[in-house]
């Protein structure tokens, strides 16, 4: 016997972004990397997602303990209804990360979590799980919660459009 059970709405197919809008009249925080926050698809979803967002711009790739500080910061200084992670695997871990740590303070966002992928397979926009990276051992230190499971993923074949084939390289003082 075989069994499947998502806790995450999948919203998917040609124009799955438009329902972003849902989100237009609550404070929005958007968790991306800098790459992404530059492109045209982006700029679709600060469209879609109206005036009051807030972008955190700054993961890398395996996204360390520090960024994640940082972005927490950022996070509880903006209050957010709704956090809404754009990318890979890193963002989307990033603002896993970050939505827990404001959780844990009764700060978290009442709208949850929304996950919008620009990768296709690792499927971390359904799962409880989360691997942030520590600086100084470069140890991977895993999360699993059942708060780390996006309410909501967008799944809109215009996220993937001008991403790079393969992940850029991972900066020497990272490995």
């Amino acid at each position: 016997m075989s069994t499947f059970t998502l806790a995450t709405e999948i919203s998917f197919g040609e124009g799955a972004l438009e329902g972003l809008r849902e989100f237009a009249d609550r404070r929005v925080f958007v968790v991306t990397d800098s790459f992404l926050a530059g492109t045209d698809v982006f700029a679709l979803v600060l469209d879609l997602l109206g005036a009051d967002t807030v972008v955190f711009d700054e993961v890398l790739p395996n996204p360390t303990v520090a960024v994640i500080g940082k972005g927490v910061a950022s996070y509880l200084a903006a209050r957010p209804d709704v956090v809404i992670a754009y990318g890979g695997g890193s963002p989307i871990d990033a603002a896993k990360a970050m939505h827990k740590a404001a959780i844990e303070v009764g700060l978290g966002a009442v709208d949850g979590l929304v996950v919008i992928p620009t990768t296709s397979g690792s499927g971390s926009e359904v799962t409880s799980f989360s691997v942030i990276t520590e600086e100084t051992t470069h140890a991977k230190l895993p999360m699993v919660s059942p708060d780390l499971v996006p309410r909501l993923a967008i799944l809109d074949a215009r996220a993937v459009l001008g991403v790079p084939r393969a992940p850029p390289p991972i900066p020497v003082w990272m490995c």
